[in-house]
């Protein structure tokens, strides 16, 4: 999960002491929790970046 959580810094250009990489953190083990795969919750966290990112333009 650890490279997950890197990989989604790297591509949303944050910083993993943003506390928006703490709300990903909770995302991800709430999705793992809930029994989804790491490529499950990756397609999930990744899907909200780009949203996120949408609309901001």
């Amino acid at each position: 999960m650890s490279l997950l959580l890197d990989e989604w810094c790297r591509r949303s250009a944050i910083s993993r002491s943003d506390p928006k990489a703490y709300a990903t953190i909770a995302t991800i083990v709430a999705h793992r929790e809930a029994g989804k795969t790491i490529e499950e919750v990756r397609f999930e966290i990744f899907s909200e970046a780009v949203t996120d990112a949408e609309d901001r333009e």
